[in-house]
């Protein structure tokens, strides 16, 4: 395992359409994220699942405040914005 506590440098793109699952085998708790043939598999344990669910919150949080704002600007700078907001939680890898 690398220094950090993972071993590969991977993403995936999510939105409403991916297929997500979950399966909890003995104290891990195995997601994966689209289909078998193309998918992106995380295991977690309690303690890295608790530091997840945290940060997804608080993207989930900053996500609805830029959603607000377009009322109030175009969506080209919402973008930005959002990209930057996400760019700002700790320990979020860059936003390609």
């Amino acid at each position: 395992m690398g220094m950090d506590g993972i071993q590969v440098d991977a993403w995936a793109r999510l939105d409403a359409n991916c297929p997500m699952k979950v399966e909890v085998v003995a104290d891990e708790a195995q997601f994966e994220l689209g289909h078998r043939d193309s998918s992106l598999c995380l295991i977690a344990e309690e303690d890295g699942l608790v530091k997840l669910v945290t940060i997804a919150e608080q993207a989930l949080e900053q996500l609805r405040t830029v959603q607000e704002g377009d009322a109030a600007t175009d969506a080209g700078s919402s973008a930005d914005t959002a990209t930057k907001n996400l760019a700002s939680i700790p320990d979020h890898p860059p936003v390609p």
